[in-house]
């Protein structure tokens, strides 16, 4: 979900991305960390004396490292956003359910606030 912190358009906004409430979203990052570490191992690779550096997770301390119990504390201890915060916002008229702002850039619901930027691209 996104909220807006106060109506100060320099404040930055309230995110919350819901990471790992699907449980199956840990066991994918599981999977790849895995994978990785499969690779890291394997014979192709051996060559280039590859080794795992990591840092230390306080909160993970209890597990023995690289058990599977370290790999899901890690996990949800160390997964956040690596990317821009970025949407689309849809234009569309009063009666679209589903339009974020109108034909003028105004956002629905919220007085004085304009969408301005390529989120609101027409097709």
């Amino acid at each position: 979900t996104l909220k807006l912190a106060s109506n100060d358009p320099t404040a930055k906004p309230l995110i919350q991305a819901n990471y790992l409430q699907d449980p199956q979203d840990a066991a994918v990052l599981l999977e790849g960390i895995q994978l990785a570490l499969s690779l890291m191992n394997s014979t192709s690779l051996s060559k280039y004396n590859i080794s795992l550096m990591y840092p230390s997770i306080a909160a993970c301390a209890q597990f023995p490292f690289p058990s599977i119990d370290y790999w899901n504390c890690a996990i949800r201890q160390e997964t956040g956003p690596e990317n821009h915060q970025a949407g689309s916002c849809k234009m569309g008229p009063a009666n679209d359910p589903m339009a974020v702002v109108d034909p003028q850039l105004r956002v629905r619901g919220v007085r004085g606030l304009r969408v301005a930027d390529t989120s609101i691209m027409p097709k």
